[in-house]
């Protein structure tokens, strides 16, 4: 068994769970907010391990999510829609449509600002990638978690303002420099199984790299060719023990993976 098997084994795990006409039924609160997580889990997942697998990624998946967020939103509303919100910008920037980009990170921001509670809760990605795009001050949106959850993301945030520096001052070689940063923090991550400190929740894949990179992009830096760090040897676990008993359960599984895409060789 290798690295592709295990891929295609969360592929097809994800694929079969997906099912949007649960959204649907008559269902409680509860159950459609649950129903909503798992559709979100496993359409991400299929996106990203279809790129893996060198298949067409199915992109109405995730715009197929997007529209499901209308079931959802009015659940717990401040909460609810932060999370919708950072869906819909996630998707929009993996998908490369960019037309109404800009609205949906101010929604995005505008409903952290909005929920009390946001400081309880991790940095995500789609946080950061809206800010910079908006040129809006990262701090407010990272230290009140920074502050009440200091284990987390504690490598993370120095280089989150190390990137927004390049941004302020148009440097495309700090920008890509820190990128390249984030990339290793990524890898040294799935080394060690800490995910404590930085919020990822795929081995083979940088969300934070990605969005940043798609922003910076976005605002004509040109960024992409200065990268060193996105091709990286990664060793994988299994998700399941092998059906193979011989084979131990704790056996990592190397594949070179470009960690902005996804993409493996």
């Amino acid at each position: 068994m290798n690295a592709i098997d295990e891929l295609t084994i969360r592929y097809n795990l994800s694929k079969g769970l997906i099912d949007f006409d649960r959204l649907e039924q008559n269902l409680t609160d509860r159950e459609i907010s649950c129903a909503f997580g798992g559709l979100d889990y496993d359409t991400y997942r299929v996106f990203i391990y279809s790129i893996a697998l060198g298949k067409a990624p199915d992109n109405s998946l995730l715009t197929r999510l997007n529209d499901a967020t209308q079931h959802v939103v009015r659940i717990y509303p401040e909460l609810t829609k932060c999370y919708t919100s950072s869906v819909v910008f996630r998707n929009l920037l993996l998908l490369g449509e960019y037309e109404s980009i800009n609205a949906s990170a101010r929604d995005l921001l505008e409903s952290y600002r909005a929920w009390k509670g946001y400081g309880n809760a991790p940095l995500g990605a789609s946080v950061v990638a809206a800010a910079l795009l908006l040129g809006e001050p990262l701090a407010p949106f990272y230290l009140p978690a920074l502050v009440k959850r200091k284990v987390v993301h504690k490598d993370l945030i120095p280089l989150i303002e190390e990137v927004e520096v390049g941004f302020l001052n148009s440097d495309n070689v700090h920008i890509a420099n820190t990128i390249d940063k984030i990339l290793l923090l990524h890898v040294k991550s799935i080394r060690k199984i800490d995910r404590g400190t930085y919020p990822e929740q795929i081995d083979i894949f940088s969300l934070f790299g990605r969005l940043i990179a798609e922003v910076a992009a976005l605002k004509g830096f040109d960024i992409f060719d200065l990268l060193k760090e996105r091709w990286q040897p990664l060793k994988i676990r299994f998700i399941f023990r092998p059906d193979d008993l011989t084979i131990p359960a704790d056996t990592k599984l190397p594949i070179t993976v470009d960690l902005l895409t996804a993409r493996t060789k």
